[in-house]
């Protein structure tokens, strides 16, 4: 026990109820124990070091985000110049307002991550008022998947065909891929997200493997229109979670399309890695992502749909192979 009698209540108590041999323990080791910062806590309260509450995990202490909160609001209603006089005069801070806040915010950050809502919320009302200095901003998996998935439309020479829509998406370390099929014998490509229809891009095939059934599309879309996904490093197995994205016959003011499912096996056909998913493949979703439970990409959407009797995505790995190889 750390008391020479029963625990006191929870916070701050007398420093001689401790056992005199724990005192000495910090004496001999060339501590003082400072009265006034000395605290109990049982596991019913709340235990905090050097400002994070330790309880469950971690965390930063709810009081320390209100004053943050509460100095952003000042800022917001009233101006940085009143914020400013605030700061120096009431709680004798001689740093700058954005510093301060910056500092503050970017601990918040550090300690719950740079995906916390609780973060993100914060670093974005920063960023409003302080346009110059902004914290970085981490996408969810949710806004990532919104950013880097896309319509790929393209014409061909032969008029009666007219034109054919698919999918394609954002690959980090690789480009814009989809599956060949979507754009094979195409004379023009274009790809536009279903948020700016009327915003198309013109793009045309860098490098492209009829037998992976695999593209990779050249463009000049400005890095601030997409986000772009990770290539899974799961070693998949049946029974494994996928999310299959894309655009099924697509049409204005549709959005995209979220199919859950799992893996029910992993064959290889012609030499080729596949992967094949319970959810249904239709037309106008190949070329697009086969996510794996991190949201990162496991495989390019090959074939499938009502009309097939099996679903199946090139895995991420003949991918991989074939641009190490190309």
């Amino acid at each position: 026990m750390l008391f020479e009698g029963p625990p006191p209540p929870a916070g701050n108590f007398p420093l001689d109820l401790l056992k005199d041999r724990l005192r000495g323990a910090f004496r001999s080791n060339g501590f003082a124990i400072n009265p006034q910062k000395i605290h109990y806590a049982d596991k019913h309260s709340r235990r905090t070091v050097t400002g994070l509450k330790i309880n469950e995990f971690v965390n930063v202490d709810r009081k320390y985000v209100r004053n943050t909160r509460a100095a952003l609001f000042v800022t917001e209603t009233r101006g940085a110049a009143v914020a400013q006089k605030i700061l120096k005069d009431k709680y004798g801070r001689e740093a700058t307002l954005a510093s301060h806040l910056r500092g503050r915010i970017s601990w918040v950050g550090h300690i719950k991550g740079p995906s916390d809502p609780i973060f993100r919320g914060l670093a974005s009302r920063y960023n409003k008022l302080f346009p110059s200095e902004k914290l970085e901003i981490l996408p969810t998996n949710l806004e990532i998947r919104e950013r880097a998935v896309w319509v790929v439309e393209h014409w061909a020479d032969d008029a009666a065909e007219g034109s054919a829509q698919g999918t394609a998406f954002f690959l980090k370390s690789v480009g814009l891929v989809t599956a060949w099929h979507c754009v094979e014998g195409a004379t023009e490509i274009a790809v536009y997200h279903p948020s700016k229809t009327s915003n198309k891009f013109k793009v045309t095939v860098a490098k492209n493997d009829a037998h992976r059934d695999l593209a990779v599309l050249a463009h000049e879309i400005p890095v601030t229109e997409y986000y772009e996904f990770d290539i899974s490093k799961r070693t998949f197995k049946v029974g494994d979670n996928t999310t299959a994205i894309g655009f099924p016959s697509f049409g204005p003011g549709d959005k995209i399309n979220v199919r859950s499912g799992s893996i029910t096996s992993l064959p290889t056909k012609s030499a080729v890695p596949m992967i094949e998913v319970t959810q249904k493949l239709s037309q106008g979703m190949s070329g697009g992502p086969l996510l794996d439970d991190d949201g990162a990409v496991a495989g390019v959407n090959h074939k499938g749909g009502p009309g097939e009797a099996r679903d199946f995505a090139v895995h991420v790995n003949a991918l991989t192979d074939w641009l190490s190889k190309s």
